[in-house]
C-alpha cells in the first residue's frame, strides 16, 4: 500500500472510531435519561413522609416534622381552589387530617393570623373550616411587629422556639401557623452514673468523643430489629392520654447518606413490622445525647421541587375560600400568595427523655404590595445514625432527623448538671 492510500485508509479508521464513540456516548446518555425518568417516576409513588424526609434532608445534624408541615399545607389546601388545590392534594392527599391530641406532655396548635384591616374580607366558611378541621385559633391584630405571632410560637412549642418570623411586613394579610412540641420521658430512663465518654466515628471517618448513654433492656416493651442493610432500636416513651409515642433509631451499615437518599416506604414498614421483641434475651443500647436546632434554608423551593408550585405565584396562586376574587376585585387589591414558607424544629435527647418542638408558618401578602443469637443483642449508635419520633398507633411521624455529630463529651452527667 502506497503513502497516499495508507494516510487514506488512516483518516477512515480514525473518523470510523470517531462514530463509534459518538454512537456509544449518546447510548451512554440516552441510558442515563431512561434511568432518570424511571427513577422520578418511582419517587411520585412515595408516601407523604418519605418524599418530605428525602427532600428536606442535609448532610449535617438536621430535624423536620413532616407532621406539621402536612397540617400547615392542610390548612394552605383548606384555603386553595383549581391547580394549586390540586398540587397540595396531590403531596398531602384530600383526606382530612387525624389531629394530635394536646396535653400537659404534648402540645399541638393552629393559628390563623389575620391582618386587621382584612378583617371583614377573609371568608367566614375558612375561618369555621378552620376551626372545625383543624381547632385553629384565629387571631386579629394590626400585626405591625410579629409580637402577637412569636409569642402564640412561644407558648404553643412549651418556650422551645421562640419566635417564628423577625419581622411582618407591612403588606402583610394573613398567616397561618402548626406548632408541635413534646417533652415526654422514657418509659425506663437511661441511668445517669451509666453514660461516659465513648468514641463516635463521624462520616468522614474521623472520631470524637462524646457523651454516650447506655441502658440494658429486657422488658417486653422494646423491641428491635436487624436487617441486612440496618438495624435499630424502638424505644416508648410514657405514655400520654391516648397517644403512644416512640423512639426510633436507625442504624445504617453504610453511608448514613445514601440510606436517606434511596429511603423507601418498605425501609419505614420494616421499623415496625416483623421487628424482634425484647423476650428470653437483652438488649443492650448505646446512644448519644444530642440537642440542637434546625431550620430549613427555603422550604418555598423544596415544596416546589415537590410540586407545590401555583400558591407561591403571584400570578397563579388561588386562594379564593380564604378571600374570594370578587372581594379582592372589589376592594382593589390584587391577588393573595405565600411569600414566606418558614419550618423550624428544636431536639434534646436525653437520660430522662425528649423535648422537641417544631412550627410551619405560612405568611401571605398581596400582589399589590411589594443478626445475632447471643443471650444479648448490642446496638451501639457511635456513628451518624436516623431517628424517628412518631405514634405507636398510627405510625403518624412527627419527628424526623440524623444525628452526624451529637454532644461533645464535657465531663459531666445528667446528675450534677
Amino acid at each position: 500500500m502506497d503513502k497516499k492510500n495508507s494516510k487514506k485508509y488512516i483518516i477512515m479508521i480514525t473518523i470510523l472510531c470517531i462514530i463509534i464513540i459518538l454512537f456509544v456516548i449518546a447510548l451512554f446518555l440516552r441510558r442515563s435519561d431512561n434511568k432518570k425518568n424511571i427513577s422520578k417516576k418511582t419517587d411520585k409513588k412515595l408516601s407523604y413522609d418519605v418524599k418530605v424526609i428525602k427532600e428536606l434532608s442535609t448532610d449535617k445534624n438536621f430535624l423536620i416534622s413532616p407532621y406539621s408541615i402536612k397540617v400547615a399545607l392542610g390548612m394552605l389546601r383548606d384555603g386553595s381552589t383549581g391547580n394549586s388545590n390540586k398540587q397540595i392534594s396531590d403531596l398531602i392527599g384530600n383526606d382530612d387530617i387525624s389531629l394530635i391530641e394536646s396535653s400537659e406532655k404534648v402540645s399541638n396548635a393552629n393559628g390563623l393570623f389575620i391582618k386587621d384591616q382584612y378583617k371583614s374580607l377573609v371568608e367566614e366558611n375558612y375561618i369555621n373550616t378552620l376551626s372545625n378541621n383543624y381547632s385553629s385559633e384565629v387571631i386579629f391584630d394590626k400585626f405591625e411587629k410579629p409580637d402577637v405571632l412569636n409569642n402564640w410560637v412561644n407558648e404553643k412549642t412549651f418556650g422551645m422556639i421562640d419566635k417564628a418570623v423577625e419581622e411582618v411586613p407591612s403588606d402583610f394579610v394573613l398567616g397561618l401557623v402548626n406548632a408541635i412540641a413534646i417533652d415526654v420521658s422514657w418509659n425506663i430512663p437511661f441511668e445517669c452514673d451509666k453514660t461516659s465518654s465513648e468514641e463516635f466515628i463521624r462520616n468522614d471517618n474521623s472520631k470524637i468523643n462524646v457523651e454516650m448513654m447506655k441502658k440494658t433492656y429486657s422488658s417486653s416493651q422494646y423491641k428491635y430489629f436487624i436487617y441486612d442493610d440496618f438495624k435499630g432500636v424502638v424505644l416508648p416513651y410514657k405514655k400520654e392520654e391516648d397517644l403512644s409515642l416512640e423512639f426510633v433509631a436507625i442504624l445504617p451499615n453504610n453511608d448514613v447518606n445514601s440510606f436517606i437518599n434511596n429511603l423507601t416506604d418498605s425501609d419505614l414498614e420494616r421499623t415496625y413490622k416483623n421487628i424482634t421483641v425484647v423476650g428470653e434475651k437483652e438488649l443492650y443500647v448505646e446512644l448519644p445525647r444530642f440537642s440542637y436546632s434546625y431550620e430549613v434554608e427555603d422550604l418555598i423551593e423544596s415544596l416546589k421541587s415537590l410540586g407545590v408550585k401555583d400558591v407561591f405565584d403571584s400570578s397563579n396562586a388561588s386562594l379564593y375560600n380564604i378571600i374570594t376574587s370578587e372581594n379582592l376585585s372589589k376592594n382593589n387589591l390584587g391577588n393573595i400568595y405565600v411569600d414566606t414558607a418558614v419550618h423550624k424544629a428544636v431536639i434534646e435527647i436525653n437520660e430522662k427523655g425528649t423535648k422537641a418542638a417544631a412550627i410551619t408558618y405560612f405568611g401571605m401578602k398581596n400582589v399589590t404590595a411589594i443478626e445475632e443469637d447471643k443471650k444479648i443483642v448490642s446496638i451501639e449508635f457511635n456513628k451518624p445514625f436516623v431517628y424517628i419520633i412518631r405514634d405507636s398507633k398510627t405510625h403518624e411521624i412527627l419527628f424526623m432527623g440524623a444525628v452526624y455529630e451529637p454532644n461533645k463529651w464535657n465531663g459531666s452527667t445528667c446528675s450534677d448538671s
